[in-house]
């Protein structure tokens, strides 16, 4: 594969110019690029232009996770790996982080309550039947405050509620910094709003009830 379709396969998992910059300045050992996809207790899903791996922490990764917990891999993020048998490979990096979404809980650490990284623009989703709460959607929305990525609240099942824009002119008041979309997903209705703040390379996250 020539340089030009790896870079274009690695955008498609959401590479890009501030990934690409490290790179550039770190001058990194000749390792593999991947990103985490999933997280287990003990080892990582990995995924890059040659597919996924099941991947675990190198011995010091581990060693300096000691001291700083935040240097382990958590989901999104993107790191370097060297692959040793099929379908396996070892961690030994994880990159600069771009944005991180995370819930804080006394007596834990930030770390510990880490949900996904590097994310461009994260949905939070709630329906307009009786699971409709406001507050609850402010603490999403509160989640995401400063740090780079944007919020956009999802009013589901429009199809079960009489009073839809009411719905949407109260979240617009009460929490004017993010932008709400109402659809129902059930009769395939306003989907088109939805899809049309995906893009090609971008990292979204689906968030809330």
């Amino acid at each position: 594969m020539n340089n030009h379709s790896f870079l274009s396969s690695l955008e498609l998992l959401g590479w890009n110019t501030f990934f690409q910059q490290q790179l550039s300045q770190n001058k990194p050992p000749a390792y593999q690029l991947g990103r985490v996809i999933a997280e287990n207790k003990t080892n990582f899903v990995v995924q890059n232009d040659s597919g996924e791996a099941l991947a675990e922490a190198s011995g010091r990764l581990l060693f300096a996770a000691d001291d700083d917990a935040m240097l382990l891999p958590k989901v999104g993020d993107w790191v370097y790996l060297t692959q040793y048998d099929e379908g396996r490979a070892i961690i030994h990096g994880v990159l600069q982080r771009r944005t991180v979404l995370a819930r804080t809980s006394a007596g834990k650490s930030l770390n510990a309550q880490i949900i996904a990284t590097n994310l461009d623009r994260v949905f939070i989703v709630q329906s307009l039947d009786n699971n409709f709460n406001l507050r609850r959607l402010e603490r999403y929305a509160t989640m995401t405050d400063g740090t780079g990525i944007e919020a956009i609240i999802v009013l589901n099942k429009a199809d079960t509620c009489a009073v839809v824009q009411e719905r949407l002119e109260q979240v617009s008041r009460e929490i004017p910094s993010v932008k709400v979309i109402a659809l129902s997903a059930f009769e395939r209705e306003g989907l088109a709003a939805l899809t049309a703040l995906i893009k090609r390379g971008m990292t979204v996250a689906f968030i809330g009830s």
